[in-house]
């Protein structure tokens, strides 16, 4: 099993001990058979090439005074969360991609200073079965999964501003919305979505909505409720017409899409069609709001 983690630093990492290198020197490649895990290092400030470790060094880098400066780590390609990852005390973004796990147990609040979690191209059964108070993630990404189920775990994601959800066809989001009482920004594209999730009508923070290529016919008039609401794109649902509660929010949404097609856009098609909306939404937004 190969274990593979990127970590971001904050600034140029300065160690005393001879096993972790620093500077011009800081690429290492291992060929002996225990030591094919590996870790990556990026430096933030770009003046360092990066540094691959393999996962010994990562371990000894982590108990290092060096792991404070660490504030990103990604883990990938099946590799298997190891406590000593806890030691990263000062990381604010964590990254999980191509990994096969039956469910994601971390502990977030071991990460105290974490803002960010961003799971890509995996395969996890039930992604936040459990329930746990997480105040302090404000933005979820999960991207390009197969996965079966979200669960009401996702409830305590208190802090929560922003919640992206693309390209996970099928998944079952059971979670209650309202509880996110922060959440600004939700992106729920590409899953074959059948109905609005359970209390997003009482999102009233939320003053952006993305429920891009699903499997949507209707829209209950509670969704009006949502008065803050600046940006919404329905297009390419099962809709038959219009639905009128979006009519009615026209009148003071800044911008609203709902395009309706015979035939479903390929996926590099709705990326880009997807990606341009997001970047002149968020243009304009920089524009009122510098």
């Amino acid at each position: 099993m190969k274990h593979l983690i990127f970590i971001v630093l904050s600034s140029i990492m300065s160690c005393t001990n001879g096993d972790l290198p620093t500077g011009q020197n800081a690429k290492i490649r291992s060929s002996s058979i225990t030591q094919l895990p590996y870790l990556k290092v990026e430096y933030s400030n770009n003046t360092c090439p990066d540094a691959i470790f393999d996962i010994i060094i990562a371990r000894k880098l982590a108990v290092s005074k060096s792991s404070s400066e660490i504030d990103a780590i990604t883990l990938f390609n099946n590799s298997k969360f190891e406590s000593f990852l806890y030691h990263f005390k000062n990381i604010k973004s964590f990254t999980f991609s191509n990994n096969k796990w039956k469910k994601l147990s971390i502990d977030f609040n071991n990460f105290p200073m974490l803002e960010e979690v961003i799971i890509s191209n995996s395969d996890i059964d039930s992604l936040f079965y459990d329930y746990n108070t997480y105040k302090h993630i404000k933005r979820l990404d999960v991207w390009m999964c197969n996965i079966r189920e979200i669960g009401h775990g996702l409830e305590g994601l208190t802090g929560l501003q922003k919640l992206r959800i693309y390209h996970c066809p099928g998944v079952s989001i059971t979670s209650d919305f309202s509880r996110l009482t922060l959440l600004s920004d939700l992106t729920i594209a590409e899953c074959k979505l059948h109905e609005l999730p359970k209390g997003i009508d009482r999102c009233f923070t939320l003053n952006s909505v993305t429920f891009f290529d699903n499997y949507l016919d209707t829209i209950p008039e509670t969704f009006k409720n949502l008065v803050n609401l600046k940006y919404y794109d329905f297009s390419y649902n099962r809709f038959r017409e219009k639905p009128f509660v979006l009519e009615q929010m026209d009148k003071f949404v800044e911008d609203g899409f709902f395009y309706m097609s015979e035939t479903p856009l390929k996926t590099k098609e709705l990326d880009v069609v997807f990606r341009g909306r997001q970047t002149k939404y968020q243009s304009k937004l920089a524009l009122q709001h510098p």
